[in-house]
């Protein structure tokens, strides 16, 4: 917008009531926060979905069905998740974790949803070999799954603060800081990775994510 008020990727800082403060594209951590589908979409119309498996969450008035098939429709590629019970499950994890202040309010406290590559419901039984696996126990285990941008068992890390945690293309050409995952430039330099442009102190554009 003229004012630089508008989220550029509106569906993905407004989530099941919670407030992401920046979009789930091309940042991917463990575990991972259950982005909806219409953020992975917002971020593949600018080839930002780094991220792939995400939730249908229906427009008002439209249906599951419609919804999920919309969504193959646009991320044919995505696993997703299109079912109302855990829809409304992931919502109310939301809530409580909003009203109990878990995870730092950087996050919700919940478990694993099963996406497609995941283990089954009927993989995840005591008496199948498969039980103690890491992804069957974190379908029973709620854990923390944070914002974009945060880590740690209570969301309580700012990876971009954190050495290491994050990573930018070529680590900015050293013209700029790796801020979640991509490149402020500093004045004078722009691109992917800040190497275009004459550097520092020079006129010109400056790119990146700002």
């Amino acid at each position: 917008g003229a004012g630089c008020a508008e989220p550029l990727f509106p569906a993905c800082v407004d989530q099941y009531g919670l407030k992401p403060t920046v979009a789930a594209c091309g940042i991917h951590s463990q575990p991972a926060f259950p982005a909806t589908c219409d953020c992975v979409m917002q971020c593949h119309e600018l080839a930002l979905d780094a991220r792939q498996e995400c939730v249908v969450a229906p427009a008002p008035g439209e249906s599951m069905a419609a919804a999920e098939r919309r969504t193959k429709a646009a991320i044919p590629w995505s696993p997703i998740i299109a079912n109302e019970t855990w829809l409304q499950r992931t919502r109310a994890d939301a809530a409580a974790s909003l009203a109990d202040g878990h995870c730092s309010g950087r996050g919700i406290l919940s478990v694993q949803l099963p996406y497609q590559f995941y283990p089954k419901a009927s993989d995840c039984v005591p008496s199948d070999r498969r039980y103690n696996l890491e992804e069957c126990a974190n379908q029973r285990t709620p854990k923390c799954r944070c914002f974009p941008g945060f880590t740690g068992p209570t969301c309580s890390v700012r990876m971009d603060k954190s050495p290491g945690l994050h990573k930018c293309f070529n680590e900015c050409s050293g013209r700029g800081a790796c801020e979640h995952n991509f490149c402020r430039c500093e004045p004078g330099s722009w691109g992917i990775d800040c190497s275009l442009g004459p550097g520092s102190g020079s006129s010109g554009g400056s790119g990146g994510s700002g």
